[in-house]
């Protein structure tokens, strides 16, 4: 069937999407997106208006390197700098609930792997899965303290907590709000499956991105009547994706 067949490109995709260009990551995603959450589109809702507006090219950073992830936090940021002076919480400025890089991994194990390979980043990074630490713990965390500049997490709690976050009403934008750049993990399992195509994480990863990621994410239209100077600013607020 189509769908079969979908998901078997889904599979090849995957497999070294890390390295391929923009285009195809913005293909690949997009059909990830699409193949994941069409059986959530409510039957009043058009399907192409429920996933909203298509992954761009745009939406990707263009130098990400992929050799470490550290190194693709620093070459899919804009500055360091202000990774390293992300404020958790300080009497001149307000609480940052979001973290300023979230990277996005299948599993409670991989995270930990990559906390290690984050330390050479000498900032700090936030937990966001399951493992020994409740969710009302998580969210409670966030609120008192903010977040930390970089967050590593599985798609179904991230998604809680950006609800919840959300939810509370003290931040409009919920988890992601003040969020740079969302890192998606590429690693394979021993079935050669990511987080972008395993059962237990892309249905959860693809709705996050629509509820959470999508809104935040540039609409590139010509035709909106909107000054190259306000454009250029909106382009340097929102959101931009990366494999590594």
């Amino acid at each position: 069937t189509s769908s079969q067949g979908q998901y078997k490109f889904l599979l090849e995709a995957s497999r070294e999407i890390a390295t391929a260009g923009a285009q195809i990551q913005a293909s690949f995603l997009w059909t990830a997106y699409s193949h994941h959450l069409a059986s959530t589109c409510p039957a009043t809702t058009e399907l192409e208006e429920y996933l909203g507006n298509r992954f761009q090219p745009h939406h990707f950073s263009q130098d990400t390197n992929t050799s470490s992830v550290s190194n693709a936090v620093k070459t899919s940021i804009s500055s360091m700098k202000n990774l390293k002076k992300w404020q958790t919480k300080s009497s001149t400025s307000t609480i940052k609930s979001s973290p300023m890089v979230i990277i996005v991994c299948s599993s409670t194990k991989r995270c930990a792997s990559l906390l290690k390979e984050l330390s050479s980043l000498k900032v700090r990074v936030m937990k966001l899965f399951a493992k020994n630490i409740k969710l009302e713990e998580q969210l409670a965390m966030l609120q008192k303290s903010g977040s930390d500049a970089i967050a590593v997490g599985t798609p179904n709690r991230l998604l809680k907590l950006a609800r919840a976050s959300k939810e509370d009403g003290k931040d409009s934008g919920g988890l992601v709000a003040e969020t740079e750049l969302v890192l998606l993990d590429s690693f394979e399992d021993h079935k050669r499956f990511t987080v972008c195509t395993m059962n237990d994480t892309a249905p959860d990863l693809m709705m996050f991105l629509k509820e959470f990621v999508q809104p935040r994410l540039e609409v590139d239209d010509d035709k909106d009547g909107k000054s190259p100077a306000l454009r250029q600013q909106q382009r340097q607020q929102s959101l931009k994706l990366a494999f590594f």
